[in-house]
C-alpha cells in the first residue's frame, strides 16, 4: 500500500501529480518523466528503480507560409523569394528542457573570379617560340603599317640602324682587340658584299673592319657608370652627375662628327654620318679602361694607361680613315694626308677632354 493511499489521496490526485511532474520534461522525454512521477507518488521507495526510456520523438514545428524563400527546418521545405536557408535537423533531447537550435543561414557562394594574367608566367611565355614569333610579326606589322605611316622615314631609319647592330660575340671580341691593339693588325680594308649599283659592304658579324654602334653605345653607358662609381667612392655623387657626364660626351662627339663632316666636304668626298659616329665612338672603350685603372691604382697609373689607349685609338682612326677616304680629292682643297692626320689626332684630344681625373687619388 502506497503512501498516498494511507493518507487518503485518491488515484485521480496521484495521476494529476504524476502528470504534472512529467510535463516538466522536454518534448522528446515527456512520457519518461511522467512515468517516473507516477512511480514516486505511488511508491517512494521504488523511485530509484530504472524506468525504460520511451522512444524519442522529433520536434517538427509547423511551417509558416512564405512567399518563395526556400527554408529547410528539420527536413521540411518552404519557398520564398529566392534565398536559400538550411537548418540542422533537431536532435532528440531525452533529458532537460534545452534551448532549441535556431535555423542556420547558409550564404550563397561567391562566383569564382576569372584567372587574370600572371607576371610569373612571363618566363614560360618567352620560351614559347610561337608566342615570340607572333610578337615579332605584330611588331613588324606595326612598324610597316602603323608608325611608319605616321612618322615619315622611320622605316628607313630602322632598316639602316639594323646594319650597325648586326653583331655577335666573335665580332665584339675581335673588334675590341683591334681598337686596343691596332699596331698588331695588318688588314684594314672592308669586305664588299654583292650588290647592284652602289657599293655595299658586309655586315659587321662577317667583317671585323666594319663599323658598328653596339660597342660605342655600350662603352658610353659603361663609362658613365664608372664615373658615377668614382664620385660615389669619394662621397661626392649627386643625381645630376649622370646626365652631366652623358651630355658632355654627346655634345663632344656631335661636334667632332660635324668637324669631320666639314673636312670631307672641303675635300669633296662622300661621308656617312653614322659611320663617323661609329668610328668616333670607339674611344669610349679606351676611357673605360682608363677609369678602371684609375679606380684601382690611382692618378698616375691612370695617365700611364691613357697614353696607351689614346695612342691606340688615334692609330685605329688613322688606319680606318686612310682606307675609307677616297684617294682622289678636290685639287683646290686640303690634302688628304693632312686631314686624315687631323682626324686621328682629334681622338686623343677628345679622350683627354672627357677624362674625369679630378677625384682620383695620387
Amino acid at each position: 500500500m502506497s503512501y498516498y493511499q494511507n493518507t487518503g489521496v485518491s488515484n485521480r490526485k496521484q495521476q494529476q501529480y504524476g502528470g504534472t511532474y512529467g510535463q516538466q520534461g522536454t518534448y522528446g522525454g515527456a512520457n519518461s518523466h511522467a512515468q517516473q512521477g507516477a512511480a514516486f507518488y505511488n511508491n517512494p521507495s521504488a523511485a530509484s528503480a530504472p524506468v525504460p526510456a520511451a522512444a524519442p520523438t522529433t520536434w517538427q514545428p509547423t511551417p509558416a507560409p512564405h512567399s518563395g524563400n526556400q527554408i529547410n527546418l528539420g527536413g521540411s521545405t518552404n519557398t520564398d523569394s529566392g534565398n536559400s536557408m538550411n537548418s540542422m535537423n533537431a536532435a532528440p533531447n531525452s533529458g532537460g528542457g534545452g534551448a532549441q537550435p535556431g535555423p542556420t543561414v547558409q550564404q550563397s557562394q561567391q562566383p569564382e573570379q576569372p584567372q587574370l594574367w600572371n607576371p610569373a608566367n612571363i618566363n614560360s611565355m618567352m620560351k614559347n617560340d610561337m608566342v615570340m614569333n607572333m610578337a615579332y610579326d605584330g611588331g613588324k606589322a606595326f612598324l610597316a603599317n602603323g608608325a611608319a605611316r605616321m612618322i615619315p622615314g622611320l622605316e628607313l631609319l630602322m632598316v639602316t640602324l639594323r646594319y650597325y647592330f648586326a653583331v655577335d660575340n666573335s665580332y665584339v671580341l675581335h673588334k675590341m682587340q683591334r681598337v686596343l691593339f691596332p699596331f698588331l693588325k695588318k688588314d684594314w680594308k672592308r669586305l664588299e658584299a654583292e650588290g647592284h649599283g652602289n657599293v655595299k659592304y658586309a655586315l659587321p658579324r662577317f667583317d671585323e673592319n666594319a663599323p658598328d654602334l653596339y660597342i660605342p653605345f655600350m662603352s658610353l653607358v659603361t663609362y658613365v657608370l664608372l664615373c658615377a662609381l668614382l664620385f660615389g667612392s669619394k662621397g661626392q655623387f649627386t643625381p645630376e652627375a649622370l646626365p652631366e657626364i652623358t651630355t658632355r660626351c654627346f655634345v663632344t662627339q656631335i661636334l667632332e662628327v660635324l668637324a669631320i663632316r666639314l673636312g670631307h666636304y672641303v675635300m669633296q668626298v662622300p661621308c656617312s654620318l653614322l659611320d663617323m659616329f661609329c668610328f668616333t665612338g670607339y674611344k669610349y672603350m679606351g676611357l673605360c679602361v682608363n677609369m678602371l685603372v684609375g679606380l684601382f691604382f690611382g692618378y698616375w697609373p691612370y695617365y700611364g694607361t691613357m697614353t696607351w689607349t689614346a695612342s691606340a685609338t688615334a692609330f685605329f682612326m688613322l688606319r680606318t680613315m686612310a682606307n675609307n677616304v677616297p684617294r682622289i680629292t678636290a685639287t683646290n682643297g686640303p690634302k688628304r694626308e693632312v686631314m686624315v692626320m687631323v682626324f686621328a689626332a682629334s681622338q686623343a684630344l677628345t679622350m683627354w677632354w672627357l677624362s674625369q681625373t679630378k677625384l682620383l687619388s695620387e
